[in-house]
């Protein structure tokens, strides 16, 4: 639908962005499967709404560079695979934003760009150490959101789950909050579990995503596909 006015449907995607359903597309979809409509469509289904002037997908990574990342070379990994994926988001004109979190601060290293040039030499600057502020991280990271309204988001926190418990003590809450934000946005979140992979390791990972509303993944399963924009 070329020349469609910005804000006007211009077809389904699986993307939620718009969090508004696309009924004919979810129905295509379902009898597209060989199902029938008697019990209802099926969440994996569901198609969206794809709006005019959304086409440009927004990338932000979270990315725990504190000490016990260190261990083991994960951090090194952690930027290695951050650096490959953004290359891949170049290709796609992805614009992609970084927040850093360590040495007991957090602070946003990238702003929103498509220079996988710049982006790919911040993040290879960023040293890992010290504590780990997730709860700072998730804060510049809402404010950043909220003023990016009508934009299609994404976020990925590469964490090993680890994070400081502050002197208030609601630091779930407030992980908690930033998730519930994120929910009612229909931005979706993944965490990208970079920890040892022991069982206590993973089981701390998920439970952050739960609180996160998070989708699970583990960084030596990820694929540079997932980073890829809807066509």
């Amino acid at each position: 639908m070329k020349g469609a006015a910005k804000g006007h449907v211009i077809g389904p995607t699986t993307n939620p962005a718009s969090g508004r359903v696309h009924l004919p597309g979810s129905i295509l979809a379902q009898l597209s499967q060989g199902e029938g409509l008697g019990n209802g469509i099926e969440e994996s289904n569901l198609r969206y709404q794809k709006i005019a002037g959304r086409g440009r997908r927004n990338i932000l990574f979270i990315i725990d560079s504190s000490g016990s990342m260190v261990a083991d070379d994960r951090f090194a990994k952690v930027k290695g695979c951050v650096i490959s994926l953004l290359e891949r988001a170049y290709s796609k004109r992805v614009r992609v934003a970084i927040i850093s979190y360590g040495g007991g601060k957090a602070r946003l290293v990238l702003p929103f760009t498509t220079s996988a040039e710049l982006a790919a030499e911040r993040i290879d600057e960023l040293k890992g150490g010290g504590s780990t502020p997730m709860v700072d991280a998730l804060g510049i990271a809402g404010n950043l959101l909220e003023r990016m309204r009508d934009e299609d988001l994404s976020v990925y926190l590469l964490s090993d789950g680890r994070y400081n418990r502050n002197s208030t003590g609601r630091e779930n809450w407030q992980i908690r909050e930033f998730g519930d934000f994120c929910k009612s946005r229909n931005i979706p979140v993944t965490l990208i579990d970079a920890g040892s992979g022991t069982k206590t390791a993973k089981k701390r990972s998920a439970f952050l995503a739960g609180m996160l509303h998070a989708e699970y993944k583990r960084m030596d399963d990820l694929e540079v596909e997932m980073f890829d924009p809807e066509e």
